[in-house]
């Protein structure tokens, strides 16, 4: 009677769900189970901290992965302007910049052969800022435009409010465009209205002062750029941008900048070492985002020891979270996926004491389709 109410299939799945759940604690608790990280803690609770050889940090990464793609493809909205300004003298990326995006200014940037990198993005700001003004009770849009010179001031990457500089400029108007609602903020943010709203009034306050423009038109102007930026058909909806942000993490140097993972107040802890303060309560965070840095560490003492920079297929396939597909082999946002990866970072850590730098090809080659792509 025993046998056969255990060989039924409630007895079957009873004695299986103990253990799987045996598996499950033992891989959580165990010393070499989960891969060799610092243990984790919730900021507010510390609710591990009997718990810390739950080192689950790996299991995270797809979503901390997500959350930064993200981020880069904000900050690559001005990279994007940044290949047109490039393109311009100054006093003419000045002018177009302040002016309404004419016919005049898409036929000059058509003789560039830029305006493909621009998608719906317009060059000029001023048809932003005075759709902003009539969203901000009292502004005057005359008086909210941007001269040739508060434009150049804009573009100024040494201006540490310039939409071009990167280490703080960028960091405060993409925190400026999350208050205003223009761009998610991080799952991981604490206090993100917080955050965002210090980065917001910060620019308010340096840009009225730097102007003399009145509190409203200065909240239209702030608001304006910000769309023309982040908006729907801002610069960060444009080709030229996910092509940089693809560019970058795939290893390409000549496509990164800044390389910060996040901007806000969260709380550092253990990683005050790449939190630089942007301003009182506001951080801008540091990282080595993209694979640049990494491209040489698996075989540096060979003579040819430098993996090349991925493509852009690959990379999309690897780190994009919208290319999330069961059918896809290398995306780490796939759980058996990500353990492959795991597995073939150990097989890399063991194979430096003396095997060929072919680690990389072999982790690739797990996927039929792309054996051909990394030799």
């Amino acid at each position: 009677m025993s046998l056969q109410n255990r060989w039924t299939t409630e007895g079957i799945f009873g004695e299986l769900s103990q253990s799987v759940f045996a598996n499950i604690r033992e891989s959580m608790v165990a010393d070499d189970a989960f891969p060799r990280t610092a243990p984790i803690r919730c900021r507010k609770h510390d609710f591990m901290s009997n718990f810390d050889r739950a080192q689950v940090k790996a299991e995270l990464l797809p979503e901390a992965f997500s959350d930064v793609w993200a981020y880069r493809l904000a900050v690559h909205a001005s990279s994007a302007l940044n290949v047109v300004v490039s393109a311009l003298t100054d006093s003419d990326a000045a002018f177009h910049f302040a002016a309404s995006d004419s016919s005049a200014t898409a036929l000059m940037l058509d003789k560039l052969s830029v305006s493909w990198l621009m998608g719906n993005a317009a060059y000029g700001t001023a048809d932003a800022i005075e759709l902003a003004s009539t969203t901000i009770a009292g502004a005057d849009a005359s008086r909210a435009m941007l001269s040739a010179a508060e434009a150049a001031y804009l573009l100024a990457p040494a201006n540490p409010i310039s939409v071009l500089n990167y280490d703080r400029g960028v960091p405060l108007w993409i925190g400026a465009a999350r208050h205003l609602g223009l761009i998610v903020s991080s799952v991981v943010e604490e206090d993100a209205a917080a955050a965002n709203q210090i980065a917001h009034a910060y620019l308010l306050s340096e840009l009225s002062t730097a102007f003399g423009k009145g509190h409203v038109e200065t909240e239209a102007l702030v608001l304006g750029i910000a769309t023309y930026l982040y908006g729907e058909v801002g610069w960060m909806a444009s080709p030229s941008a996910d092509n940089y942000r693809a560019r970058e993490w795939g290893g390409q140097a000549s496509f990164v900048r800044g390389g910060g993972c996040d901007c806000g107040t969260y709380s550092t802890g253990l990683y005050a070492d790449v939190a630089v303060e942007t301003m009182p309560g506001f951080y801008f965070y540091t990282c080595a985002w993209g694979l640049a840095s990494s491209l040489g560490f698996y075989a540096p003492w060979e003579a040819m020891g430098t993996a090349p920079p991925l493509n852009d297929t690959l990379t999309r396939w690897i780190i994009d979270p919208n290319y999330e597909d069961t059918r896809s082999e290398l995306g780490i946002y796939i759980d058996e996926n990500l353990v492959r990866w795991w597995q073939a970072y150990e097989y890399c850590n063991v194979s430096k004491g003396g095997r060929s730098p072919t680690c990389v090809a072999i982790i690739l080659a797990s996927s039929s389709h792309v054996v051909g792509v990394m030799q």
